[in-house]
């Protein structure tokens, strides 16, 4: 049992849907498993157990967490994405310099990116024992904006990937009319992001493409957003509903993802896409835009396909690779692998107690 109280510090948690949520989760269970005393605090979400939420005000965030710091006396902070996330991990560390401090980029600080923000972001990262981020392009975007003197290291998220059973399966099959359709595309993410939906409007013209070819194609986009209606205006000027399957959000991403058969990750915007993780660890071929930290997932004609963001391009792809179920198969069995291997919740929550414990 290792002797060790860690308080994970995040904007966003559970009902809250994201990748922030689903990192910190996933860090959460996995130190947990191996016996290290974890709870969370977080702006906005659910309250649960060892879940504390204090609400969206940046400036009563700092205060309130601030004094649940004082009570619970922890012996490392881990904050997570924003500035006024690290704040109050800044002052328990100031007032108690024993006191592990990490921080996590999860994307680029948009809104601390210039003035007095940037300046105090700057100071609260130098007093960071480490800086870790999820992607090599991601600390490659940071560091030309930001002056870091703190230790840094990329610490990939992993993937859990929940089962599916073939009553679920079939269920799915038959809520959305599936039974007949070949190809099965799919899209898993949030619709928020406006260079993300971008990503999602070009690869809705490739399928309008691919549908020449395979006119009972299917492509299911699984998320919600601000955005999602915009994308079903996009579909329906396209003449594409019903052949475009809008499913909201969707708890268990495995139900979908075991009925595609190729998983397309077409977008403008991604610093490391869990859904593309979790397609390669169902063991789906994947095509993916070359972009982001994607191409740290995806070696190309390895264990996927990368492409431009450019519909004729996607779609020659996916016609390509439908169109050859051995080199599906090959491309899935390594997809698989790379995410048993390399992205392993297990080996990457170690990864966190070396640093909580300062060994490195």
């Amino acid at each position: 049992m290792i002797l060790i109280k860690v308080i994970l510090l995040t904007p966003y948690y559970y009902p809250i849907v994201g990748g922030i949520t689903s990192y910190v989760e996933n860090l959460k269970d996995s130190l947990l498993k191996k016996g290290i005393s974890t709870s969370i605090i977080t702006s906005q979400g659910d309250v649960g157990n060892d879940v504390e939420v204090i609400g969206p005000n940046k400036l009563l965030f700092i205060l309130k967490a601030t004094s649940i710091l004082r009570k619970k006396k922890p012996d490392v902070l881990h904050s997570h994405a924003h500035w006024y996330v690290l704040f109050p991990c800044v002052i328990r560390r100031i007032l108690h310099p024993g006191t592990r401090l990490i921080h996590t980029f999860h994307t680029e600080p948009l809104q601390e990116n210039r003035g007095i923000k940037k300046r105090v972001f700057t100071f609260l990262i130098s007093k960071c024992d480490y800086v870790t981020f999820v992607s090599d392009d991601l600390r490659n975007k940071v560091e030309k904006k930001f002056e870091i003197k703190s230790k840094k290291k990329v610490i990939y998220a992993g993937v859990f990937i929940d089962k599916v059973d073939q009553t679920e399966t079939l269920r799915f099959i038959n809520d959305y009319n599936l039974g007949n359709s070949f190809p099965i595309l799919s899209f898993i993410g949030p619709l928020t992001w406006k260079r993300k939906v971008e990503g999602v409007k070009r690869l809705i013209e490739a399928f309008g493409i691919v549908r020449m070819t395979y006119p009972n194609a299917k492509l299911l986009i699984v998320g919600d957003g601000n955005c999602k209606n915009d994308l079903v205006r996009f579909v329906e000027n396209k003449k594409m509903i019903g052949e475009v399957i809008f499913t909201g959000f969707l708890e268990n991403t495995a139900i979908p993802l075991s009925v595609t058969d190729i998983y397309t990750h077409i977008s403008l915007q991604d610093t490391l896409s869990i859904s593309t993780l979790e397609a390669m660890s169902m063991g789906k071929p994947v095509i993916a835009t070359n972009i982001g930290g994607i191409p740290e997932l995806i070696i190309d004609g390895e264990n996927g396909i990368l492409v431009e963001p450019e519909p004729k391009k996607v779609a020659q792809k996916i016609i390509e690779l439908y169109g050859n179920k051995e080199r599906r198969d090959i491309l899935g069995e390594s997809a698989r692998k790379t995410a048993e291997e390399q992205f392993n919740w297990d080996d990457i929550a170690q990864e966190f107690i070396n640093l909580y414990k300062c060994e490195i």
